[in-house]
């Protein structure tokens, strides 16, 4: 799920309020690229992993990675990364920027963004495509202008997939392979196999048949996580929709202890 330190809706802290009056357990905000979240005072009774999808690349294709930090995580070199790849994103928005005016004549600015607190990410510059009275949804804007492959598409990290694993388990943190169904251009079999700790196995965009391909796969070999993708709006499934039973939590809470 998502705050608005990246590209989510709420408050990170609203958020946890949000997931609590839900009745979950356990939750990890996993901001795209930056972990400020990790520094809320919360004080309740939801369990609060710290977390982070971390944006790489792999055969000219964006691979998400998730990672769960331990008690004893060390974060400095990750933050020392992090700090760079703010910069970059910064870059990275004004270069979609040019694009945007180039092939579409649209003309926005980075003050036009909205809640904009932490990485820059493209539903940030969507929303101001839209602010600014252009006539096009957001579905529209992805698949024609700023998505995969669009002519105003720019990587959002040259970041390698093996690169960006060995980075956060440098970290000491679980990672695991986000949303391997939206994959086009990888085999996730190859990815996990670089060396993985779980997979996303349950996702809105799953079919029914591809989370039990993926558990009759790695069961027993994997961890498996559930992500709701929760963005604050109506295009993503709410928090309490996409959540492991008892048993799977527990498993992950254990392997996140070193148990």
């Amino acid at each position: 799920m998502h705050s608005n330190f990246s590209d989510g809706k709420m408050e990170a802290l609203d958020l946890i309020k949000y997931c609590e009056k839900k009745g979950l357990n356990v939750i990890s905000i996993t901001d795209h690229d930056n972990i400020l979240s990790h520094k809320i005072n919360y004080e309740g009774s939801l369990k609060i992993i710290k977390g982070i999808e971390l944006s790489t690349k792999r055969n000219n294709e964006s691979v998400h990675v998730l990672g769960y930090f331990r008690e004893n995580s060390d974060l400095r070199e990750l933050e020392a990364y992090l700090e760079m790849m703010e910069k970059s994103r910064i870059e990275r928005a004004l270069k979609i920027i040019s694009l945007l005016k180039e092939h579409f004549d649209i003309d926005i600015t980075l003050d036009d963004f909205e809640n904009y607190k932490g990485v820059i990410a493209r539903p940030h510059i969507a929303k101001a495509i839209i602010k600014k009275g252009y006539d096009y949804t957001i579905n529209e804007i992805f698949e024609k202008m700023i998505g995969d492959d669009c002519p105003c598409y720019v990587p959002s990290s040259d970041l390698k997939t093996e690169d960006g694993l060995a980075l956060l388990k440098r970290a000491n943190a679980l990672t695991v392979l986000a949303h391997p169904v939206l994959l086009k251009k990888n085999d996730y079999h190859d990815v996990l196999a670089l060396g993985f700790d779980g997979v996303e196995a349950i996702y809105p965009l799953n079919t029914l048949g591809f989370e039990r391909k993926l558990r009759e796969e790695y069961d027993g070999k994997l961890i498996f996580t559930a992500g709701s993708d929760f963005h604050g709006d109506t295009m993503h499934k709410d928090v309490a929709d996409v959540v492991l039973d008892g048993y799977e939590t527990k498993l992950f809470l254990d392997k996140l202890a070193n148990k």
